[in-house]
């Protein structure tokens, strides 16, 4: 496999082998491509600039409860979070506590569920991501929960997100036996 260019779509390859395993990369749903298909990969960590030691930085340095960081995160992210994924859980010594994904999640123009987990048309422009300076969704529109009445937050890499999440970020994720049983144990 190796990278063409980079297009607005994300960088393209051209590879058999790519080709031939795509539907075992994404659950199957693949289009018939031609042996000389190029494929593109998006992915919201294309994006120019990284904005996780910020959240750090005010994590560690700022005086906020969890009410306050995610007011003051959700304000800075606005435009989108730039930087690696990280599932964020937060306690204070008010007693509250919150569950953040910080994600680059793409913003497409279709707003089909789970569409992100698929291998897409690239001839057409309705799976496109929306124009850059809204291409990722904002930090509020991603998976969260304050103060949940289990009383407890329990992530354990699974799924985060009910069934009927309105967008990608988070959705095509499964809940792991691990996490089945920290919940088991804890409720």
């Amino acid at each position: 496999m190796w990278q063409l260019k980079t297009t607005h779509r994300g960088p393209l390859f051209l590879s058999d082998t790519l080709i031939e395993n795509a539907g075992l990369l994404v659950g199957g749903g693949v289009p018939k491509f031609a042996k000389s298909a190029h494929l593109s990969m998006g992915w919201g960590g294309f994006f120019k600039g990284d904005d996780t030691y910020k959240y750090f930085e005010m994590l560690t340095y700022g005086k906020h409860g969890v009410k306050d960081f995610v007011a003051a995160a959700d304000k800075m992210g606005k435009n989108g979070y730039k930087g690696f994924t990280v599932n964020l859980v937060l306690a204070d010594t008010d007693g509250d506590i919150g569950f953040m994904l910080l994600n680059p999640a793409v913003n497409r123009k279709d707003k089909t569920p789970f569409i992100g987990c698929r291998v897409l048309d690239g001839t057409v422009s309705s799976y496109d991501w929306v124009p850059e300076n809204d291409s990722l969704l904002p930090l509020d529109q991603l998976p969260r929960s304050i103060n949940p009445k289990r009383g407890y937050i329990c992530t354990a890499n699974g799924r985060q997100v009910p069934l009927n999440a309105s967008n990608d970020s988070g959705a095509s994720q499964m809940i792991t036996t691990r996490q089945e049983r920290i919940n088991i144990v804890l409720s």
